[in-house]
């Protein structure tokens, strides 16, 4: 057990910087009532393609959603595009996850080719390929699958690190989903709820053009279909998912008639879906509408300021945030309050998060190092940490694989995921650089 020792510091007058503080926030304004919006975007969608959605949400809904003493900051929930091969094939392993099917390179193989004719398989598999050939197929495709998976699990785990990162700072989350953003929604949300039940309903996401086979995940503010999802009859995307998966049933006849701005897949989120001819649009707004006005705010637990980093982990009892400051001082369990910040937030019982902060006020030139401990587990772990800074800019999360418990041992040389250097603008101004 983690043996904690209080600092005499504690017990004295905080120690004098030897620098001039800084202007560390030069961000918009902020206020107490703060939600965080996110678009998830679905396959073969560029980070170009997903900040267009965003831009066209924020315009939507930055200065129509009940704004008193509230503000709304937007961003993307990127879903990084492998191609549009591998994002189907993640699309699989996703439906498999919700099915509670093992993610087995062949069963996945057979449900791709489940809408051919089996005598046609047959053939191309006996007469037209050889052995070596077949081989070599099942081969590419088992890569295909880890290279899907691995860059599944890296996307969840940056959106839960920021959806979590966000909540324990005091900001309500809202999402519009779009096709694949919704499996990634669906079982990120249901993961932070799990982890964090006193938050469930701080967080919370509508549905364009789901995938999904339930609504299970939403936040407590849906309370009848049409404030959950949207889908339409004539999707060309999502109606062929339903031969071979349960999927949510088309809510809407989203055909205009004489309309004739909508993608011919009738799939895309701002031709098909967002458009403000459409129907479709209607209901994203109810839904959206219905977010901002029934989710919490959370309690605030994580401060939040010129700086932040914020840890997380997976079931391994404890990894340690640790972070040195400019005049050297080292902020980790046993010295919670430093210099310039301080930790804020400490955890013992696997998962996380841990975060330090530094307030607005008092960021000081220099360089400050972020770093992580394993402490206590007996299997290699994961840490994760994303940096969140007063000008607006977010990093990471960055991961590593921790190998071994240390314990204690590790305290004086942790694991460095950051290095960030402090500078004066000339006119008091903090000025960032991140490595």
């Amino acid at each position: 057990m983690k043996r904690i020792i209080l600092p005499l510091a504690l017990s004295l007058a905080a120690p004098l910087n030897a620098y001039a503080s800084l202007n560390g926030c030069v961000a918009e304004e902020q206020t107490e009532k703060r939600t965080m919006f996110y678009y998830a975007n679905g396959v073969g969608n560029s980070f170009a393609d997903a900040v267009d959605s965003m831009t066209a949400l924020e315009s939507a809904y930055k200065y129509t959603l009940p704004a008193e003493e509230e503000t709304y900051t937007f961003g993307v929930a990127y879903n990084n595009t492998q191609g549009l091969q591998t994002d189907l094939m993640q699309v699989m392993v996703q439906k498999m996850t919700e099915y509670g099917i093992d993610g087995d390179p062949y069963l996945m193989y057979t449900l791709i080719l489940e809408d051919f004719d089996e005598s046609t398989i047959e053939h191309f598999f006996d007469v037209l390929l050889s052995d070596s050939e077949i081989q070599a197929m099942r081969d590419a495709i088992r890569e295909t699958m880890v290279d899907a998976m691995r860059d599944l699990v890296a996307d969840q785990n940056l959106q839960t690190n920021i959806y979590e990162s966000d909540l324990l700072s005091g900001r309500r989350v809202m999402v519009v989903a779009h096709s694949q953003g919704n499996l990634y929604s669906n079982s990120i949300v249901s993961a932070v709820k799990e982890r964090q039940p006193e938050r469930s309903n701080s967080i919370g996401y509508f549905g364009v053009a789901s995938p999904a086979g339930s609504v299970n995940n939403y936040s407590a503010y849906v309370t009848v279909q049409d404030t959950a999802y949207v889908t339409a009859e004539d999707d060309r995307v999502i109606n062929p998912l339903r031969d071979s998966f349960t999927v949510l049933p088309a809510n809407i006849d989203n055909d205009p008639g004489i309309f004739e701005g909508r993608d011919w897949m009738n799939h895309g989120f701002l031709q098909s879906y967002f458009d403000s001819e459409l129907d479709s649009r209607a209901r994203i707004d109810t839904g959206v509408g219905a977010m901002a006005a029934n989710l919490t705010y959370p309690a605030t637990t994580a401060g939040v300021g010129a700086l932040r980093a914020s840890l997380t982990w997976g079931e391994q009892r404890d990894v340690d945030l640790h972070a040195f400051e400019p005049d050297g001082t080292h902020v980790y369990y046993r010295n919670k309050q430093g210099s310039d910040g301080s930790l804020d937030v400490d955890d013992v019982t696997s998962f996380g998060p841990e975060n330090y902060v530094v307030p607005c006020e008092s960021i000081n030139p220099g360089e400050y190092t972020i770093g992580v401990n394993y402490y206590a587990g007996n299997a290699p772990e994961t840490a994760s940490v994303s940096l969140f800074l007063g000008n607006g800019q977010v990093y990471g999360p960055r991961e590593t694989l921790l190998e071994n418990s240390r314990g204690s041992s590790g305290n004086d040389s942790p694991e460095i995921m950051f290095t960030i250097t402090v500078a004066d603008d000339g006119n008091g101004n903090a000025v960032y650089t991140v490595e």
